[in-house]
């Protein structure tokens, strides 16, 4: 029986502090300076309305002039209503997702700040699994853990996977190893190096929505075009055919949200081979009726798979150097 995981940057936020939402935003407003607070404050008067439902949020759209179809697009597909419970954008994507929904307000610099996000998350060369700093933590028993797979798959840019796993990770959305160029006969192609690729020329897929993240994946052509033609290609096209075709029996999914990834959750649904999909979520959740139905709207909606909610805490202790 053939075993795959993919794992999101809920796992690296763990073994490395850098990585911490939290650490992460105060890099990125060190960088961008007075943008990010302006892209911030452009949420305060509906982090201000006492009832956030669609209609008050809808009301304020209207006022700042933004049709009301944007409310399903950014704030239930893009999920800008969570964000309005902090005081403060805390994520990455969110500045693009904000950046991008008021953008007939001010035109900012949308690649600016992915630029800035790859640095930030590059963070001096320390994303590899000697950077780990979680305490009574075990390389040795994660590298059993993940070489126990025979796929995997991952949307983080880090090194920490490559590092253990004798096989080839599959990284979704690129990262320090993969770059994308155009020939002079306008083919585009998205390749993998061995070693490291510097942080300006690295392939890093960031988007404020799956359809944005997902048009950055493919390789092909653009115009103007010339002779001897040729199509281009892309390895992360090769990635999302695996997880959409590849024989595996299971896939465990352990700290990846599946929000704003819809590209990935689709690839998952088709996938008629997947018996079992483990969802790893808060042991306070485990016995919820809404995340069973949020997992099965996300990975399942055809019906094809069995959905086993389990506590993230059942993966983490495999991993303790000391056991209580």
């Amino acid at each position: 029986m053939k075993r795959a995981v993919l794992i999101g940057n809920g796992v690296t936020s763990q073994l490395i502090d850098d990585y911490k939402d939290y650490n992460m935003i105060k890099k990125v407003k060190d960088q961008i300076g007075d943008m990010y607070y302006e892209i911030d404050n452009l949420l305060t008067p509906f982090r201000n309305l006492k009832i956030k439902d669609e209609s008050s949020i809808c009301k304020v759209l209207s006022e700042l002039n933004i049709e009301r179809h944007h409310y399903q697009r950014y704030f239930v597909e893009q999920n800008l209503l969570e964000e309005l419970n902090n005081k403060h954008i805390c994520a990455l994507e969110t500045l693009l997702k904000v950046a991008h929904l008021f953008n007939h307000i001010k035109k900012f610099d949308y690649d600016f700040i992915k630029s800035v996000a790859n640095d930030v998350y590059y963070n001096c060369g320390k994303n590899g699994i000697d950077n780990i700093n979680a305490k009574n933590f075990s390389i040795e028993y994660f590298t059993n853990f993940i070489n126990d797979f025979d796929y995997v798959f991952t949307t983080n840019f880090d090194s920490i996977l490559d590092d253990v796993y004798k096989k080839e990770v599959f990284h979704l959305h690129g990262g320090f190893h993969y770059r994308k160029f155009r020939e002079p006969n306008g083919a585009i192609f998205i390749t993998k190096d061995k070693t490291k690729i510097a942080i300006e020329d690295a392939y890093l897929i960031w988007g404020r929505n799956h359809r944005e993240k997902e048009s950055q994946t493919k390789g092909g052509f653009s115009f103007p075009i010339s002779f001897p033609f040729c199509s281009g290609s892309s390895i992360l096209d090769e990635y999302f055919d695996a997880l959409k075709n590849d024989d595996f029996e299971e896939l465990h999914i352990w700290g990846y949200s599946g929000l704003n990834d819809n590209h990935i959750n689709q690839q998952i649904s088709a996938n008629s081979r997947i018996k079992k999909i483990y969802c790893y979520v808060s042991p306070d959740c485990i016995v919820s009726e809404e995340i069973f139905r949020k997992m099965n709207k996300l990975y399942n909606p055809k019906n094809n798979h069995k959905i086993i909610i389990k506590s993230w805490e059942e993966i983490w202790e495999k991993f303790k150097t000391t056991k209580i």
